[in-house]
């Protein structure tokens, strides 16, 4: 090989080293910009299932709520009826 294509090798050689580790400084960025990503995934996630979680007792209580509701009712209109009989008399 003449010098001219020995340099020329050279420097292929350390242009494709300098490729190879951009790529691997690329890569690390990307892994982290991944690992950030899974991070606030399962973030969310267990914000969502939190939420979830008290939707379900909010709805309970809400039932729970209405029922009790519906029976003070019936004891109010019970006891309407019972005052209204007795101013009758």
């Amino acid at each position: 090989m003449s010098i001219r294509e020995l340099q020329k090798a050279v420097k292929e050689r350390n242009q494709a080293l300098q490729e190879r580790d951009q790529a691997i400084l690329e890569r690390g960025d990307i892994q982290k910009a991944l690992n950030n990503q899974v991070s606030k995934i399962s973030q969310l996630t267990t914000e969502r299932d939190n939420l979830k979680s008290k939707s379900e007792e909010l709805s309970k209580s809400k039932g729970e709520i209405e029922t009790r509701a519906g029976k003070l009712q019936s004891e109010l209109n019970s006891i309407k009826k019972s005052t209204e009989y007795t101013s009758i008399q």
